[in-house]
């Protein structure tokens, strides 16, 4: 595995602002993106090796760890740990723009084309490096990213509008049934406008239609579906398209994060000093976990693969379970004389060092 040198990448020297980090970045993805580049394959990968390098060079903290370890990236141990992100996917299957793209801010771009800009947000996958994922050890999370929207010829405006499913709906996809409004020529002046009293000159009229969209299995937060001609009109008499913002309802039990998923599960406390095997609530199959002796409290097991699935050979996320130790109530006579017996065979006072070189 090769040290990628991300400054190098950008074509900017160590030390540069974060001003002059962005201003490369934009420069070079205007230069390689695929919707300029169609069916240039290393086009597609200069696009996402600069995409990548932005990702650390642009958030403080990655871009620290970067510089602090340099060269010497295989001395920075092992980094996995909650709170994985996602990113792009440029590929885009299913029409999904994984966090790329935006509503149009109205700014023209070079060979009239449209300028795109969207916030951090998770959801996706980049496909980043092998040297990227062992250096911070996660997938990353979507950089601010303004960029190239692709050529917009007669001006075709998109529209975007969330759509919120279930974290069951995002392990095994769904087909939803909306209801959404768009646009189409004038029937009465067939989109000429002058002096048109059923479009008030506009050369189009609103419309509601009833689509069904398919959702694929492991859509992320912030995953973007792509409904072709089904958006604005633009100046020039061309139909943008209509994107739905995929939002995750929040689940009772799991907690998604990224691609990963959090859980607790309660232990007895003789399951915990014994160990045992318990079962762990899944979208997918029947998952078993072994606890081994002398578990405590909050320890956290990860268990690779069982995460939100990937999109079409991305990396799926893992499921981490944290385990919680769960104390009985109004316990028996008998229950209380065991415990009580327990406390004489092993008298220990596990807070006799609490206050241990406190002065």
């Amino acid at each position: 595995m090769e040290f990628k040198d991300y400054y190098k990448i950008l074509g900017v020297e160590r030390g540069v602002s974060e001003r002059d980090i962005k201003h490369a970045y934009r420069k070079l993805a205007r230069k390689f993106h695929p919707d300029v580049n169609p069916g240039d394959k290393s086009a597609e990968a200069r696009f996402k090796e600069i995409n990548e390098a932005y990702e650390v060079l642009s958030d403080p903290k990655k871009r620290e760890k970067y510089d602090h370890f340099g060269a010497n990236w295989k001395n920075a141990g092992e980094f996995a740990g909650f709170g994985a992100g996602q990113g792009v996917d440029f590929d885009f299957p299913f029409d999904i723009l994984h966090g790329f793209g935006g509503r149009e801010k109205g700014r023209p771009g070079a060979a009239g084309g449209r300028w795109y800009s969207t916030s951090r947000s998770p959801g996706g996958t980049r496909g980043f490096s092998e040297f990227f994922e062992t250096l911070f050890g996660e997938e990353p999370g979507t950089a601010p990213f303004e960029g190239w929207g692709g050529p917009a010829e007669d001006g075709g405006l998109g529209i975007e509008e969330p759509v919120e499913i279930s974290l069951e709906e995002a392990f095994q996809g769904a087909k939803k049934a909306l209801e959404i409004q768009s646009e189409a020529p004038c029937p009465e002046c067939r989109g000429k406008r002058r002096g048109c009293p059923a479009c008030a000159g506009r050369g189009v009229i609103s419309r509601s239609r009833r689509i069904e969209v398919k959702i694929p299995p492991g859509v992320a937060e912030g995953s973007r579906i792509r409904i072709p001609g089904e958006g604005k009109t633009g100046p020039g008499g061309q139909r943008g398209d209509f994107y739905l913002l995929i939002r995750i309802r929040k689940h009772p039990i799991f907690e998604l994060k990224g691609r990963d998923l959090y859980c607790e599960i309660p232990v007895t406390i003789s399951e915990a000093v014994l160990g045992s095997t318990v079962e762990i609530p899944s979208f997918k199959d029947k998952i078993t976990m072994k606890i081994p002796p002398e578990t405590g409290n909050d320890r956290v097991f990860r268990l690779s693969g069982q995460g939100l699935p990937p999109l079409q050979g991305g990396k799926g996320g893992d499921l981490f379970v944290k385990v919680k130790i769960w104390v009985p109530t109004g316990i028996t006579p008998r229950e209380s004389e065991l415990y009580s017996e327990l406390a004489r065979v092993r008298p220990e006072n596990p807070r006799k060092t609490l206050w241990a070189g406190v002065s």
